[in-house]
């Protein structure tokens, strides 16, 4: 199943096997190493302004992705959340991040994150571009449909997928493509 990462995971509440609320998702950790990356832990932490301590929940800890919160088996394997050189954090790493093709040359933004939710793993399928993608995050999204249906438009949903993105560059703040911009629009439009 498809997910959005601003929609359907980022800030949603975190609660264990009873019920009991743990606090919220601050981010994902994904690995580069592997493709599509593969989600590894769940930040968890509180919605307060300000903080910085987040405990790292291995993913095989969540039981299920709900409509109103991420369900835990159990909080075993938490930790203080650390990273390692292969791995990035989707809201901090990607998420509003310019592209860059092959050649340097700026190509859009990153409005949202596509993650594909298999058995047991969650991975990134692609990075969002398009209209629908900035909807999402403005939380819109629920309200305008009606609105573009009436104006005979449609949000446009552009996904890059992951297979033509080279890599991520923390220090720079930019998602890199394998291919130019053009080749791009070219395969994506054929």
């Amino acid at each position: 199943m498809s997910l959005s990462f601003s929609k359907d995971i980022l800030h949603k509440p975190v609660v264990d096997a009873e019920g009991k609320r743990r606090g919220v998702v601050l981010d994902l950790v994904v690995t580069l190493e592997e493709r599509p990356p593969r989600i590894l832990h769940l930040l968890v932490g509180s919605p307060l302004r300000g903080t910085t301590f987040a405990l790292a929940l291995p993913w095989r800890q969540v039981a299920a992705i709900e409509a109103r919160a991420v369900r835990l088996h159990d909080l075993d394997g938490a930790c203080p959340a650390a990273l390692v050189p292969m791995e990035v954090l989707l809201k901090r790493d990607i998420l509003d991040q310019q592209i860059v093709d092959k050649e340097g040359y700026k190509y859009l933004r990153v409005n949202d994150i596509t993650l594909l939710e298999e058995t047991e793993t969650l991975t990134v399928q692609g990075v969002e571009t398009g209209l629908q993608g900035f909807l999402l995050r403005l939380g819109s999204w629920r309200r305008l449909p009606a609105l573009f249906r009436l104006l005979g438009l449609a949000p446009v949903s552009h996904l890059i997928g992951w297979e033509w993105i080279a890599g991520v560059d923390r220090q720079h703040h930019y998602v890199r493509l394998l291919v130019s911009r053009h080749e791009l629009t070219q395969s994506l439009s054929a």
